[in-house]
């Protein structure tokens, strides 16, 4: 029987992670800082393993006897500067890269279009994975430590000392969201929400139940390196999406998933998730 491990157990994508592998019959270990805090990943059927990234021990410990590791775990802030995050997403990511490698475990590693420029994150034109990622400025601390993350791990690939895949999730929502629509939901219950470029614009968003099920498709590949979550944009304006959810209380959003292979072919993984929200 397979067994993985899950960095961030307890984030959005993390816990997302663990359903669909344990509804796979995978049996799980979740790393996490605290027992007690993270009882309700037990009580689904994982396996807690008490540990830290920046642990080196606790990391070999807990991947020793694994067959895949799935890397969750990030430092998101807000942080006034770059270190809090290069520790946390760069030399957390190279421990957990040393440690997959002495185990032989695949590595799936859940980065972020963060990693883009801003030019490129928020064009409307579809912006195609295999684009040259230049130094992010001091300004962007997060997307600059993302970005070096990624390059520890395919770094690591191309000297063969690990197997690994890359998916690149935009916003997520879904079950745990403790980001997106948690910041979002408080001004929409006020009646009003500020549209910014007349209400226009657009955001790349996924569902992290299609973020997980891309995540587990690319551990069981050879074929793909380096795999971006949602690539289309979404097809309501901010505006409209801030007149369904300032309506009577709760609406249904319609979004279509795509998850693209860095060599064009496509997957669909997700056709239509509908969720509902109640704005009360």
């Amino acid at each position: 029987m397979r067994t993985a491990l899950v960095t961030g157990g307890t984030g959005m994508v993390g816990s997302a992670l663990v359903e669909r592998l344990l509804a796979e019959g995978i049996v799980v270990r979740a790393l996490v800082r605290d027992i007690a805090a993270a009882a309700w990943l037990a009580d689904l059927g994982a396996r807690l393993v008490p540990g830290d990234l920046e642990n080196v021990g606790s990391l070999h410990e807990a991947i020793t006897g694994c067959d895949l590791v799935f890397h969750a775990a990030a430092a998101l802030g807000p942080f006034g500067t770059y270190e809090p995050y290069r520790i946390g997403n760069v030399v957390g990511t190279a421990n957990v890269v040393d440690a997959a490698s002495r185990a032989g475990a695949r590595l799936v590693h859940v980065s972020s279009t963060a990693v883009y420029p801003g030019d490129f994150r928020y064009r409307h034109a579809p912006t195609h994975e295999a684009i040259p990622l230049p130094q992010h400025p001091d300004s962007d601390p997060y997307g600059r430590s993302k970005l070096e993350a990624e390059r520890v791990v395919l770094d690591a690939c191309a000297a063969g000392r690990v197997w690994a895949a890359i998916v690149r999730p935009p916003a997520m929502y879904g079950r745990r969201d403790r980001q997106l629509v948690p910041r979002i939901a408080p001004i929409l219950a006020r009646g009003f929400f500020p549209l910014v470029g007349g209400g226009r614009s657009t955001l790349s968003v996924a569902h992290v139940g299609s973020v997980a099920d891309g995540a587990v498709v690319a551990s069981r590949t050879d074929r793909v390196k380096l795999l971006e979550a949602e690539a289309n944009r979404i097809d309501e304006t901010m505006a409209a999406d801030a007149h369904l959810a300032s309506g009577v209380g709760s609406e249904t959003l319609s979004i279509r998933h795509w998850l693209r292979f860095v060599n064009g072919r496509q997957v669909r993984i997700d056709a239509r998730r509908r969720r509902r929200y109640l704005l009360t």
